[in-house]
């Protein structure tokens, strides 16, 4: 009897092992966070991902995005929460710029259809500033896009060619004036 007693206490033991296990956090603050990630068959993953902005998971992950496709990289100083009619919007924010407006807006609540502007703000800007950006963010809706492809769209977008047609699933807006591009919207899922 006496080896029962000591196996449930054994067994006691454990589970109490594994539920305090199960129920410790880390109080620490960090700087990058565990995502878990379905990849094709479905198999979990995890993903560290570098917390850049921390009111919207949905931004943080297009920003992660963007960090890994493209340099410089977009850090949390450069990352600014918009006000709309004087309350804070945290589905949309400010990226800090030298010469342009770009902003990033969460567009459902799923967080899985994105919306980037990027506006001309000032006359020493060139149509080539918008398009390194517009290649910049074409990239981070689809990875699978080429230089090429986006060069294309562009010409035929400024000779007006190609209205009202997207990107491969990117919907692209735009204001174009006397051939000047004075604001680009891109909108997608991610």
């Amino acid at each position: 009897m006496k080896d029962g007693v000591n196996v449930k206490k054994i067994i006691i033991l454990l589970l109490c092992l594994v539920l305090v296990s199960c129920g410790t956090t880390n109080k620490s603050k960090s700087t990058t966070k565990d995502i878990l990630e379905n990849s094709f068959l479905g198999v979990k993953k995890k993903v560290k991902e570098k917390l850049i902005y921390k009111k919207d998971t949905s931004i943080n992950s297009f920003l992660n995005k963007y960090n890994e496709i493209n340099d410089p990289d977009i850090t949390s100083d450069m990352v600014s929460m918009k006000k709309l009619e004087g309350k804070d919007s945290p589905s949309i924010v400010d990226i800090s710029n030298e010469k342009l407006g770009i902003w990033i807006q969460r567009k459902n609540m799923f967080g899985n259809k994105m919306a980037v502007a990027i506006l001309n703000n000032s006359d020493n800007v060139t149509n080539d500033d918008l398009k390194e950006q517009f290649q910049k963010y074409s990239k981070v809706f689809d990875d699978s896009l080429t230089n090429k492809e986006i060069d294309e769209y562009w010409d035929k977008m400024l000779k007006g060619k190609n209205r009202g047609k997207k990107l491969k699933n990117i919907k692209v807006k735009r204001i174009i004036f006397y051939g000047k591009v004075i604001y680009l919207i891109l909108e997608g899922k991610i």
